[in-house]
């Protein structure tokens, strides 16, 4: 019965979760109130009338947000295309002036742009950011008709702050943009069907189960620059995913810095929607992204 509880919990997370404006500093597992759920004689739960229809309508909301995403995959960069310059020998963001070099190891930038953060009534740039992918498995996923999240294949973000952010800061906006997102994940993996439109508790199980170690791995990263007193204006920060379910973070602190390596597909799911999904951070930074992505594809 836990598990039949989870899904009307998990599906009102997947409506916070699709418009990112869920309170982050709570915790989405897949629990709640059993409400509209039966047992089905196969053994597995059916979802009720009401959340398959919230869920068809969810998914028409989310197909349209990805469709106008495909667009800007297409070429048709409209946002911000101005302040961004594309890979050339070295890569310049604009509005910032930081530097990216074309290549880090096996992985080649497409593009870069900026994080802004409204202050009062001012815009306030924390950092530039720019998008590495393993170039030949982007170029064949691309033209299979994947996008730069969904794409399996080596790719990473990199930031480098262009003003002074103490650890706790940084990783609490991390943390705000990752947690709705994970929620939606689990969600929409524990509302799996199987081929008679039941829904299966093991799943649910699973999925509640990696959406746990999910968090733990996301309270490391917390660990991590929760011990930084102070990141400096300069310092960079690397998150790079690796067969889909490695996330690598590796900074460049005054002290030197260090990498954490952890398994977690969901959490790296998560983490690249942040940037790469159909609600980045950064729509101009995605956009600059998706254009490098077409040039190479060209």
């Amino acid at each position: 019965m836990a598990m039949v509880r989870s899904v009307m919990t998990g599906c009102r997370a997947l409506a916070a979760s699709a418009s990112l404006a869920s309170n982050a500093s709570q915790r989405t597992p897949i629990r709640g109130a059993s409400r509209g759920v039966r047992h089905s004689s196969s053994g597995a739960f059916r979802v009720s009338e009401r959340v398959a229809q919230f869920k068809q309508s969810f998914s028409s909301t989310l197909n349209e947000k990805r469709s106008k995403a495909s667009a800007g995959a297409s070429g048709k960069v409209v946002r911000g295309a101005s302040a961004v310059v594309l890979c050339q020998a070295a890569l310049k963001e604009s509005a910032t002036g930081v530097e990216f070099p074309e290549t880090i190891g096996p992985l080649t930038c497409l593009g870069a742009g900026v994080r802004e953060k409204k202050i009062a009534i001012l815009k306030v740039k924390v950092y530039a950011l720019a998008c590495y992918v393993e170039a030949e498995g982007a170029k064949a996923a691309l033209a299979a008709g994947e996008t730069l999240l969904s794409g399996a294949f080596d790719k990473a973000i990199c930031l480098q702050l262009v003003r002074d952010v103490d650890g706790k800061t940084f990783f609490e906006a991390l943390n705000e943009s990752v947690k709705p997102r994970l929620a939606l994940i689990a969600t929409n993996q524990a509302t799996k069907e199987n081929e008679d439109g039941d829904f299966m508790s093991e799943v649910a199980e699973a999925a509640e189960k990696a959406e746990e170690a999910a968090l733990d791995a996301l309270e490391e990263i917390g660990d991590y620059f929760l011990s930084k007193s102070k990141l400096s204006s300069g310092t960079k920060v690397m998150l790079r995913v690796a067969d889909g379910k490695t996330l690598q973070v590796s900074a460049a602190f005054a002290d030197g810095g260090a990498e954490l390596e952890l398994e977690s597909a969901e959490l790296c799911e998560a983490i690249m929607d942040v940037y790469l999904g159909i609600d980045p951070i950064s729509p101009a930074a995605l956009d600059a992204f998706n254009a490098g992505a077409a040039k190479a594809c060209a």
